[in-house]
């Protein structure tokens, strides 16, 4: 027997320290937790004070966002191209420089197109004296319709063809489209041409479309006018403002996006075409209440926040949340304008507690003397 109770003398003086444990420590903050449900002025009294700063819920006017990459596309674009076969004689322009519409570009070698064109205008004088002649025979009754008219057929044929000369000898001068920054030049003097050899490319840049994808779902909140904002990648600092000019009428049946068409002014060319920005779409605007990220305590999967009542103390409200900013957050449910709203120290309270309002700078000050400044929210029952 004597053994037998040896052997069980270990076993009791764990349950004893068990119990003792959960007695004295672990009970404790269960036992606040339920006087805070019942007796919330008792358990508001038991803890001191903590400093707090606190802050009226107002309602604001904020505006929606769309976000999406996009990609900068010159409203006009165009690569240079010879149309007529020929020796290079002058090239125009220099690398990256503006030009004007109907600047001349590149000048080919245009000896045999002139002489073509002189040939041209001789057969034309030729054919007009002969028009003449058989005119006036015609009218005296001297020879009959059919001279006349191969006599004015051959005046048409000799207008066309100085029409085809001056059309060759103006192929030999390539000239700019529109107004725009050319790129790099891809030719030298002596080069010989061939129609569609490439001379350089050419972007009007004072104007930008930049085109980017929204998803289906998000359609119904792009419209045309609707207002963007831009940030270049390579240029952080930078930000330009637009308008929505299009909306795809087709949705990709894979991706399941359609593509948005904005227009941006940009007389100072930082944005060139195929560059990457982010583009930011204003579609709406609405009231909702926006409150410093400090007031809302994260626990789980839920947030809370603490409204300060007339009797001094902090009520933990459930809340639930909407859209966030670097710093503020949105709250669509759980708090109501006009109550008073712990913004600054919330992580160290509970239920019930008693407050006093303080500074915001302050807080941080009482933090090291008052403690519960871990972060963390106890739970309630």
């Amino acid at each position: 027997m004597v053994k037998r109770l040896l052997w069980l003398l270990p076993l009791l003086i764990l349950a004893a320290g068990v119990w003792a444990y959960a007695d004295g420590i672990l009970r404790l903050p269960w036992q606040e937790s339920v006087a805070g449900a019942g007796g919330g002025a008792e358990a508001s009294r038991a803890r001191p004070a903590k400093s707090v700063a606190v802050a009226p819920v107002e309602r604001v006017t904020i505006t929606d966002e769309l976000t999406a990459n996009g990609t900068v596309r010159a409203t006009e674009s165009v690569t240079v191209a010879a149309e007529a076969s020929g020796t290079v004689e002058e090239v125009m322009f220099e690398h990256g420089a503006e030009v004007a519409k109907g600047a001349p570009l590149v000048r080919l070698d245009a000896t045999e197109a002139e002489a073509e064109l002189s040939a041209a205008r001789a057969e034309l004088e030729t054919a007009r004296r002969a028009f003449e002649r058989a005119r006036q025979l015609r009218a005296n009754g001297t020879i009959a319709q059919g001279p006349f008219d191969d006599a004015q057929a051959a005046l048409e044929a000799a207008r066309t063809q100085v029409a085809l000369a001056e059309v060759g000898l103006r192929k030999r001068t390539v000239t700019a489209p529109f107004a725009g920054r050319v790129g790099f030049r891809e030719i030298s003097p002596g080069a010989y041409l061939q129609p569609g050899d490439e001379i350089t490319t050419l972007d009007a840049v004072d104007r930008v479309y930049v085109d980017f994808m929204v998803a289906e779902d998000n359609l119904a909140r792009v419209e045309r006018d609707q207002t963007v904002t831009l940030h270049s990648v390579a240029r952080p600092d930078a930000e330009r403002t637009g308008a929505v000019l299009t909306v795809a009428s087709r949705v990709d049946p894979v991706s399941r996006q359609a593509r948005v068409r904005a227009r941006v002014d940009n007389a100072d060319g930082l944005l060139r075409p195929g560059q990457l920005v982010l583009v930011n779409v204003a579609t709406a605007r609405r009231e909702t209440i926006m409150v410093p990220a400090s007031a809302v305590v994260p626990v789980g999967y839920q947030h809370f926040a603490f409204i300060v009542g007339e009797d001094g103390t902090a009520e933990r409200r459930t809340v639930t949340l909407g859209r966030r900013t670097a710093d503020r957050v949105e709250i669509t449910a759980g708090v109501e304008p006009g109550e008073q709203l712990v913004i600054e120290g919330a992580a160290k309270l509970r239920g019930g507690d008693a407050v006093r309002t303080v500074d915001p700078l302050a807080v941080d000050a009482s933090r090291e003397t008052e403690g519960g400044a871990s972060g963390a929210v106890p739970a309630e029952t």
